[in-house]
């Protein structure tokens, strides 16, 4: 029954699912093509082909409120997607946000997809989705310290 509303969702409502902050808590769930999401020495890379909707890419559960930094490189090639932080309380952040114009534009270059951004989790389960528009195509590899 969830996957059926996973798949309407996703398939029927891709631009509200993308900005719904309710929806982004409550429902996991995309279709993908050509996805893979592996660790290696605690570098996570996760890529995909093409994407609609929403994916959890990391999990922590903090015995405290607690300060990590995250080392990411992130494009995207077609399409847009960003990658949100939900605490226990299910209150949505916006880490970062791209679509494939930026990667598209002349005067951009390879170390402008490189950036360290200052995580605030909470004590509880704390997530990190990758949450992408329709046919989105990308690639991330991230690191938390």
């Amino acid at each position: 029954m969830i996957s059926d509303g996973v798949f309407m969702i996703t398939t029927f409502l891709p631009a509200s699912f993308y900005d719904n902050p309710d929806l982004l808590t409550r429902f996991d769930g995309a279709n993908k093509v050509r996805y893979r999401h592996s660790t290696q020495d605690g570098v996570i890379t996760v890529t995909c082909g093409k994407m609609t909707g929403a994916d959890v890419i990391w999990k922590y559960t903090a015995d405290a409120d607690i300060s990590r930094q995250m080392q990411y490189t992130f494009q995207v090639t077609k399409g847009k997607a960003k990658l949100i932080l939900i605490t226990p309380d299910n209150n949505v952040t916006t880490l970062v946000e791209q679509d494939s114009a930026a990667v598209n534009d002349p005067e951009s270059s390879e170390s402008d997809f490189e950036h360290t951004i200052d995580l605030a989790l909470k004590k509880g389960k704390n997530q990190i989705k990758i949450v992408c528009a329709k046919g989105t195509s990308f690639s991330l590899l991230f690191e938390i310290r």
